[in-house]
């Protein structure tokens, strides 16, 4: 099998498997590297790594990773966590290298598959709203069907899957923009309604996001980029900071805000108060999650004050490697704010939405270290690395090898 083909039909899975079966953008990810990588030695073709620069922030990063278990609350956790997450990144990147060896028609049949497959997803939304959630309750059992589904317009199971089109719908706009402009507008609307009816606020923040950076960049791109380098920083330098103002306010307790967010900020206010324990060095890599199985509780609302994880990057970053950790987190997220402001001007903004997006949804939900979350942002990355046009030595290695 051809790597194009192998890169179009791992872009044509990834949202039906995001949707239906979140955790299985793990095996996706190992499998399409795994068999991508043969295809190009096979072929003759030359993986397109990252710049060196960004990769030299990695092995730093597990580096400072695997000494935070000299002062890890579970140290066996945090070697094991940091195993997994320097495997899945190292498959990652991986993948990321080889699927750029491919040149710019072979992209754009990929893209198009990206659009095949988001369209399958929205259907599957669409037949499930329609038909009472006949997948969901195969997936789930009829029992816990009746319980995960109370309150909610859409099931909050599929939360992760049309999330993951708030962000991965900017690649696809990158494709459709080449044809009637119509076509934009209705895939962009589809989206938008698919997350009103999941009511995620995370998904929702993060197409609004994207869209403004979109059109911030579309219109003021020095603005653009400016934000793309201090908003990272900002969060980074601020989030405990905002935490603690946000508790201090009462917007846990507060009305207008609704039940979801108002745990959030209490989680947050918690994470900040542990981060100022060991601001320098940490409490150790997954440490959230070993605070977590505590249990501790708010004494006021009785909710959970760590459920796992603190529901935002920046802070979990903190809590668990200090300012250390976080300063080379940093260094790396502005390398690659960095890249994408010099990307060419034709994509540049959907790049940018690309990455506010994904920005967003790890500042308000997932853990960032939970490995479902990370393959999906290793796999955006990809797929946003094949809107841009094919680099001159990538098109001669394609021209070299379609004419031998």
């Amino acid at each position: 099998m051809r790597l194009s083909l192998i890169v179009a039909a791992y872009a044509a899975a990834f949202p039906l498997v995001s949707l239906l079966a979140p955790k299985g953008t793990v095996p996706l990810l190992i499998l399409a590297t795994v068999i991508g990588a043969a295809a190009a030695w096979r072929e003759g073709r030359r993986p397109i790594w990252p710049p060196r620069s960004l990769l030299a922030t990695i092995p730093v990063f597990l580096a400072w990773s695997l000494a935070s278990a000299a002062w890890s609350l579970d140290p066996g956790r945090t070697l094991i966590t940091t195993a997994k997450l320097g495997a899945l990144l190292l498959t990652g990147i991986s993948f990321f290298a080889v699927a750029a060896a491919l040149d710019d028609v072979e992209r754009a049949r990929v893209l198009k598959w990206l659009v095949f497959g988001i369209l399958a997803a929205l259907a599957v939304v669409a037949i499930e709203f329609a038909f009472g959630y006949q997948i969901f309750r195969i997936i789930v059992g009829e029992t816990r069907a009746e319980h995960m589904h109370s309150g909610h317009l859409l099931p909050t199971r599929y939360n992760r899957g049309v999330t993951f089109l708030a962000v991965v719908i900017w690649p696809a706009l990158v494709f459709l923009r080449r044809g009637p402009g119509l076509r934009v507008f209705l895939l962009f609307v589809a989206v938008a309604v698919s997350l009103v009816l999941s009511e995620s606020f995370a998904a929702v923040v993060a197409l609004a996001g994207g869209g403004t950076m979109w059109i911030v960049s579309r219109r003021a791109p020095a603005v653009a980029r400016a934000l793309m380098i201090l908003i990272p920083i900002l969060a980074l330098v601020g989030s405990p900071i905002a935490a603690r103002s946000m508790y201090e306010a009462g917007l846990h307790q507060s009305d207008w805000v609704f039940r979801n967010a108002q745990h959030r900020v209490e989680i947050w206010n918690f994470a900040s108060e542990i981060i100022a324990g060991r601001p320098f060095l940490g409490w150790g890599l997954d440490a959230a999650r070993v605070i977590g199985e505590l249990e501790p509780k708010s004494e006021t609302t009785q909710r959970p004050l760590m459920p796992l994880h603190t529901h935002n990057a920046a802070l979990q970053v903190l809590l668990e490697l200090g300012a250390v950790g976080g300063a080379i987190t940093l260094v790396f997220v502005v390398l690659i704010a960095w890249q994408i402001n010099y990307a060419p001007l034709t994509v540049r903004p959907d790049l940018q939405a690309t990455f506010m997006a994904l920005f967003i949804v790890a500042m308000v939900s997932f853990g960032i270290w939970q490995s479902h979350w990370l393959a999906t942002i290793l796999g955006v990355a990809t797929l946003a690395r094949l809107s841009l046009p094919a680099s001159d030595a990538a098109a001669q290695q394609r021209q070299t090898t379609g004419s031998g």
